[in-house]
């Protein structure tokens, strides 16, 4: 008798909300400088052997394709967006599918089963000259691909 398993995760954070510090308007300095660096993670449970990879989606402009999360519902400033690096290269944002190869998708890591954490950052980055003061919003999902 042969028995066939998937392997896959659970989500055990399935939203996470991020404060990002206050900056002065002259941090980040020049278009392209980024500030206030924040750390936060994505929680999951997985399968011993389980192959992780994620896309993650600009919730407010789907389409985008560039590494600087759209300002969301509620900001109020302009000039700076966020970025969220893996490591020190920030993400691309690609289509909201889990299907393998999707555009922008990344290797996020093999579990060894259990409690798997993906460890992240966001970031200001300046993106126009001047900055406008304001409240900073953006809204990101993230889709798991198990391959």
């Amino acid at each position: 008798m042969t028995s066939i398993t998937a392997r896959g995760c659970n989500v055990t954070t399935p939203s996470v909300g991020v404060t990002l510090p206050s900056v002065s308007l002259s941090s980040p300095a020049s278009t392209g400088a980024v500030a206030g660096n924040t750390p936060f993670s994505l929680g999951l449970n997985c399968s011993a052997g389980t192959l992780v990879n994620l896309t993650l989606t600009d919730a407010t402009t789907p389409s985008n394709t560039s590494n600087v999360l759209t300002l969301g519902s509620g900001a109020t400033a302009s000039g700076v967006g966020t970025q969220i690096p893996n490591g020190m290269t920030p993400i691309v944002y690609g289509a909201d599918s889990s299907a393998a190869g999707n555009n922008n998708q990344w290797f996020a890591g093999t579990a060894n089963g259990g409690p798997m954490t993906l460890p992240l950052n966001v970031r200001y980055i300046r993106t126009a000259n001047p900055i406008t003061p304001g409240k900073v919003a953006g809204l990101a999902t993230f889709t798991l691909s198990y391959q």
